[in-house]
């Protein structure tokens, strides 16, 4: 049986970053205030407490700054092996994300990324694969 993947909470903070997926643009949310660049997005800045905020595109080059492979099945999505990694991108902001098209002994601290996407019905979900 196919599970659909569960689609993400779109609220008036993260709109701009789920519509930048839709695109296959990774946009992070810059104060406009003092310009921290600042993810997942949210309400004001961590830095200056500013709700001025714009966006950029990030350039979807990283490296897995820690991560998780999941030995046990808890969903047909997540089988074992699924990985879980936290991505310091270029920009200087982390990301949660899986890398795809990899076995769990290419992944390690360190390893280079980029940026793709899948796509869903209506919406597209960031993700990882090993850099060449």
């Amino acid at each position: 049986m196919d599970f659909p993947r569960p689609k993400p909470t779109i609220h008036h903070d993260n709109y701009v970053f789920w519509e930048g997926c839709k695109q296959h643009k990774l946009m992070i949310q810059k104060c406009a205030n003092c310009g921290k660049l600042q993810h997942p997005p949210r309400p004001m800045c961590s830095a200056c407490n500013s709700l001025d905020k714009e966006y950029v595109e990030a350039s979807g080059k990283g490296e897995v700054h820690s991560f998780f492979i999941g030995e046990r099945s808890l969903h047909p999505l997540f089988p074992p092996g699924f990985n879980m990694v936290l991505v310091d991108l270029e920009e200087g902001v982390r990301i949660v994300a899986t890398i795809v098209d990899a076995e769990p002994d290419q992944i390690d601290f360190g390893t280079k990324v980029v940026l793709d996407f899948i796509d869903e019905e209506d919406w597209s979900l960031p993700v990882f694969r090993l850099a060449e």
